[in-house]
This record gives C-alpha cells, sequence and structure tokens, in this order.
C-alpha cells in the first residue's frame, strides 16, 4: 500500500544526500560522460561512503517495513480475470512508463549536472554540495506528504500536474535567477519528492490485478530508468553542442512539464 512506500523513499533520499554533500569538494569540473554521482566510486574514501550509504539504507528501510510486515494477515486470494489486452498495447502502461521516465530524468540531470551550474553561477564548491543536499531533504520531506493526497483525491492527475510544475519553476529559476538557487533548489525538490512516489504508486493504482501490477512495475521501471539513463548524456552533449547552460536547462523544464501531460 502507500502508506509504506513514503517512509522508504524517504530514507533512499536521506541516504542519496549524504555522498552528495560530501562529494561536493570534489576539485575536478564535471564531464559528460562523468556526471557528478561517478565520484562517490573514483575515490576510495568516497567508495566507504557508498558503502555506508548501502548499509545505511538498507537498515532504515527495515526499520520502516517490518509494522507493515507484521500487521495484519494475508487478504483471501481471489481469482483474476486475465487481462484483455498486453500491457505494451495499452495507453495508461505508457503513461506510467513515460511518468516514471521522465521524473527519473529530471532527477538524474539535477544531482548529475546542478553542482556544475551552480559553481559556474558563482557559488563555491561547498556551496554548491549543500545546496543539492538541500533538494535532496526538500523532496524527502514533500514526499511524506503524497500517501495522504493519494488517499484523499480519487483522481491523481491533478498532483502529477502539480509536482511537475513545482520541478519546471525551479529549474527556471535556476537559469534565470541563479542567485536565489536556495530557494529554487527546494522548489524542484517539493516537485522532485513527490513525483517518485506518485510514479511509483501509479504502478498499482492504475493496474487491474495483482499480476498486471507486477507486469506494469516491470515495464515502467525497465523502460523508464532506460529513458531516464539518457537524461543526463543528452543535458552535457547539448552544454557541450551549445557551450552553456540555457539550451539545457530549456530541455529538462520541458521534460519536467511534458511528465505533467
Amino acid at each position: 500500500g502507500g502508506g509504506g512506500l513514503s517512509p522508504v523513499t524517504a530514507s533512499v533520499n536521506l541516504a542519496d544526500s549524504v555522498p552528495i554533500k560530501l562529494q561536493g569538494g570534489a576539485k575536478r569540473r564535471m564531464r559528460v560522460f562523468r556526471p557528478a554521482w561517478t565520484f562517490v566510486s573514483k575515490h576510495d574514501e568516497n567508495t566507504q561512503v557508498g558503502s555506508i550509504r548501502i548499509d545505511l539504507l538498507a537498515v532504515i528501510a527495515l526499520i520502516f517495513w517490518l509494522p507493515h510486515a507484521r500487521s495484519g494477515g494475508r487478504p483471501a486470494e481471489t481469482p483474476e480475470t486475465p487481462d484483455a489486452h498486453p500491457l505494451w498495447r495499452t495507453k495508461i502502461a505508457w503513461q506510467v512508463t513515460g511518468f516514471m521516465g521522465l521524473q527519473s530524468a529530471v532527477f538524474y540531470m539535477a544531482i548529475s549536472w546542478f553542482p556544475a551550474i551552480l559553481r559556474d553561477a558563482g557559488f563555491s564548491a561547498s556551496a554548491s554540495g549543500w545546496l543539492l543536499t538541500l533538494y535532496q531533504a526538500a523532496a524527502l520531506i514533500a514526499g511524506l506528504a503524497v500517501p495522504t493526497l493519494i488517499r484523499r483525491f480519487r483522481d491523481q492527475r491533478g498532483l502529477a500536474l502539480c509536482t511537475s510544475v513545482l520541478a519546471a519553476l525551479g529549474v527556471l529559476g535556476v537559469l534565470v535567477a541563479p542567485s536565489a538557487a536556495t530557494a529554487w533548489m527546494i522548489v524542484m525538490g517539493c516537485g522532485s519528492g513527490p513525483s517518485v512516489i506518485l510514479a511509483l504508486s501509479f504502478m498499482g493504482l492504475r493496474a487491474k490485478s495483482q499480476s498486471s501490477a507486477v507486469g506494469l512495475s516491470l515495464m515502467a521501471q525497465g523502460f523508464g530508468y532506460s529513458l531516464a539513463a539518457l537524461g543526463p548524456v543528452a543535458f552535457g552533449l547539448l552544454h557541450d553542442y551549445t557551450g552553456g547552460w540555457t539550451v539545457a536547462l530549456l530541455a529538462s523544464i520541458g521534460i519536467a512539464l511534458l511528465q505533467g501531460v
């Protein structure tokens, strides 16, 4: 259910924000095939931080998951009717997949390239790292409210649109007023955090049966994350081709808005 999803997702954001801050002091400028997160495994001390992050994530997730695992018995199994069409031939499956991929692409581009953007805007390496941590913290806190909102509204399309607009507004703010990056990173986090929880929730909310939920999860995460992995590479290529950040940031805004359609 959605009630246990937000704390686990929050633990992922919390654990991820630690190495991002520690790597903020890295001196080398990021390139298209070396996004920010590769610095975690580049140096021995950062590799140790990455290992601690994985262990911390497992422990925190286990703490949040145990109460849900122990509460209540298994519901009675009911026979499932076969789906009329394969998932890949349904519109809703591709909508869920697209939302998963696009919101993940925005997140990956942010953690990969925004430290370099902030450095070029005049922030120090340390300040850039703290701002990226602030983005993660805002995403964590904002995401905690999503399960309650999902239960309150039968149609979550409005929620998806709101989170998409917030993410796009945050990127736009970094583009036109980078001196106020503190506010814009918070706004962007308030869009990205709820977006990932909505994306994961849609796999169950939009499925007609347990078996179709499994298939939808496989499709949305498989194709979605494959699409998202191209985001940082395309962002870097646009930067190298144009010699600046404007076109790449405008493309990110377009992706953020497209996810809410």
